[in-house]
């Protein structure tokens, strides 16, 4: 019995250490929050993390747990912000034990509904599409 104790308090410290190793692998992992709740588990669909995982979470499992220039510049949760703006770091510089470009209105890379609550670019595509309209606005004023 003492055994089986034993080796449960292993595997939960083993789990929340995990979870708190990956925290460190991204920038501002420990200060991600959803809609005002803070989600400790960000690549999780549940907030303390565990089962299965959000577009985040599959996107940064599939970069080999590691915050990569693409992982940055993607928008996983397709909300028309990168995950790099999300997290604190528009630019994509951030490394590991540094201090993020920002450190306040993150938001949640996993899910749509959290955006930075901060004034921030949207995302590559959402520039795109102004650039274009912007464009087209002048062409029309040249014909």
């Amino acid at each position: 019995m003492r055994a089986a104790l034993v080796l449960l308090v292993a595997v939960l410290a083993t789990t929340a250490f995990g979870r708190l190793t990956y925290q460190g692998q991204i920038p501002n992992g420990a200060s991600v929050m959803r809609n005002g709740e803070a989600w400790p588990g960000v690549g999780h669909t549940a907030a303390a993390g565990g089962g299965a995982r959000n577009p985040f979470g599959v996107a940064f499992f599939q970069a080999g747990r590691n915050w990569t220039t693409a992982l940055c510049q993607a928008d996983t949760d397709g909300d028309g912000f990168s995950n790099g703006v999300e997290l604190g770091d528009p630019n994509c510089v951030w490394t590991v034990n540094a201090t993020p470009a920002r450190t306040t209105g993150i938001s949640h890379p996993g899910f749509a509904d959290s955006t930075p609550t901060i004034a921030t670019t949207p995302s590559s595509a959402g520039t795109l599409a102004a650039g274009v309209a912007a464009l087209g606005a002048m062409l029309a004023l040249l014909l």
